[in-house]
């Protein structure tokens, strides 16, 4: 069984000063992975509302290119 000790850190914190090109080339990011994301649940959604479905990630990931 694993165990992890209390004072073990698994993540770091880094403080990044993007310019303000960055900054919108993020956001447009966030954005394009938002909408694939939720259009995605929204198929997943229909198809077992529809036909009591199941679609898994590999039969969704048909979908997007």
């Amino acid at each position: 069984m694993w165990r992890i000790k209390a004072n073990m850190h698994l993540t770091k914190k880094i403080k990044i000063n993007p310019t303000e090109e960055q900054v919108d080339v993020l956001w447009q990011l966030s954005e394009q992975c938002r909408r694939l994301y939720n259009s995605a649940l929204a198929e997943r959604k229909e198809a077992w509302e529809t036909e009591q479905k199941s679609v898994n990630f590999a039969k969704n990931k048909v979908s997007f290119p």
